[in-house]
């Protein structure tokens, strides 16, 4: 059974925010994930995810990244009141910002005592864009990007690291048309050994609580294929 806790993070700017973190219950040292949320929190979704790869022998930790300006808050995607919250709340979102925040969090994730070191990023949606970012600058040992948002403008600005980086799309997710999935297949596979795996008939969002259908069976190889990436290169 997971142990599920609190971690307090200093911020780059004199401040603190708290990361979910959830912990094997087989004996350490793990190798840890910091799980990058999409744009509704740590909520009931992040948290049920963190539990799965926990459940798998990694320490995950997911960081608030909103705490500046609602910490704490948890949205459903299938409310739509909710939704529109978690838009305003990406639309005034701080890239920079954010991808310090989760630096700090991958400096005080590799001293944790029940740590082997060795660190990967997972992110979905904004978290998938910005586990991209910190494969693309070295930030992190290995990095599984679900359906990032909003990456085209790197890969013109960027060249592929040394990071082992796998990503997840979706052959019908409207915020990544399939010439920008084309670009990103390109960019990424460019590096050796990364993947990109594209899944029929599923949109954005595909990995969530609650999927049926084909995203049940996209999200379950997605994950599948995630455990055996991050094992190979965090263990």
């Amino acid at each position: 059974m997971t142990t599920d806790s609190q971690l307090s993070i200093a911020s780059g700017d004199g401040r603190s925010f708290h990361a979910y973190v959830v912990t094997p219950e087989s004996k350490p040292p793990f190798p840890v994930i910091v799980l990058i949320q999409e744009i509704f929190g740590i909520n009931e979704n992040m948290r049920w995810t963190a539990s799965r790869f926990a459940a798998a022998g990694f320490l995950v930790v997911a960081p608030d990244l909103f705490w500046r300006t609602a910490p704490g808050i948890e949205l459903d995607p299938m409310d739509n009141q909710q939704r529109a919250r978690a838009m305003e709340l990406n639309s005034t979102f701080n890239t920079r910002e954010g991808v310090s925040d989760c630096l700090k969090t991958v400096d005080q994730a590799r001293r944790l005592a029940a740590s082997n070191g060795r660190v990967g990023a997972i992110g979905y949606c904004l978290g998938g864009r910005l586990a991209f970012l910190m494969a693309i600058h070295e930030h992190v040992d290995a990095a599984v990007c679900f359906y990032p948002v909003a990456i085209q403008p790197e890969l013109k600005a960027s060249r592929i690291s040394h990071v082992p980086m796998l990503i997840h799309l979706g052959a019908e997710d409207v915020l990544c048309k399939p010439e920008a999935q084309t670009e990103i297949k390109a960019f990424v596979e460019a590096g050796e050994g990364n993947r990109v795996f594209t899944y029929p008939g599923v949109g954005h969002g595909f990995a969530r609580l609650g999927r049926a259908g084909a995203a049940a069976t996209a999200a379950a190889s997605a994950e599948l294929a995630s455990i055996e990436f991050l094992g190979r290169y965090l263990n």
